[in-house]
Order: structure tokens, then C-alpha cells, then sequence
């Protein structure tokens, strides 16, 4: 059985998509007062796999 290409164009796409609904779900959550680790740690675990860690960093960095 043979692996199904994607195409690159599609996956970058997508993780672009998921990175525009990650922002989203992090402005929801940032107040800067009361932000701790554990929050930041529980987001990056539900995007990571979606958008990648390249994206996630830039918004954590123009987030705080």
C-alpha cells in the first residue's frame, strides 16, 4: 500500500489556518496579570501539532 503524498502547498495551508486560530484562542486567554505557565504550556499543547512551533513562537512572542 502506498503512502499518499500531500501537497506542500495544502500542508503549509493548513498549519497557516491553524496558526490564525491559535492566535485567536491565545488573545481569549492572555491577561498578562494573571497568565501563568500552565496556560501557555495547555495551548501550545493543543497547537503545536496543527499550526507548528515555528508560528506558535511568534505569537507567544508578540503576545507577551
Amino acid at each position: 500500500m502506498a503512502l499518499e503524498k500531500k501537497d506542500p502547498t495544502a500542508i503549509t495551508s493548513g498549519m497557516d489556518e491553524a496558526a490564525i486560530r491559535a492566535q485567536d484562542d491565545f488573545s481569549e486567554m492572555v491577561d498578562l496579570e494573571a497568565l501563568e505557565k500552565s496556560h501557555i504550556v495547555e495551548w501550545w499543547e493543543k497547537w503545536y501539532k496543527k499550526a507548528g512551533h515555528k508560528r506558535l513562537g511568534r505569537i507567544l512572542v508578540k503576545g507577551i
